[in-house]
């Protein structure tokens, strides 16, 4: 059998502690994560899916020599094969979402 040695208050204000902290790191996540406190923050709202054999490697190097916004991809599926996939192309901007889809067919294999 374990004796606890505390009385009543001093168990209270043990927890009475736990709590104090655990509000203390709430409030420090929730300042971390305030979106308002975010000095610059990108959306990348224009999207394409884009089916390509082309290696990722080329496709970045083409989005960085030709998009002015912040650009990104994410693979959405791969054939069983592995010769071609589809990605899903995110741009900062309606302009170089527009350019890659005038180069699309220049990009394909």
């Amino acid at each position: 059998m374990l004796l606890n040695r505390r009385s009543d208050k001093d168990q209270r204000s043990s927890d009475d502690r736990r709590k104090d902290s655990a509000d203390d790191l709430d409030s420090e996540q929730r300042l971390e994560s305030d979106p308002r406190r975010t000095t610059e923050r990108r959306v990348l709202r224009y999207a394409v899916l884009f089916k390509t054999g082309v290696p990722i490697p080329d496709l970045e190097a083409w989005l960085n020599a030709n998009c002015e916004g912040d650009c990104s991809m994410v693979l959405e599926d791969m054939d069983t094969d592995l010769t071609s996939k589809t990605l899903r192309i995110m741009f900062e901007t309606e302009e170089d979402r527009e350019r890659f889809k005038a180069s699309a067919d220049s990009l394909h294999r």
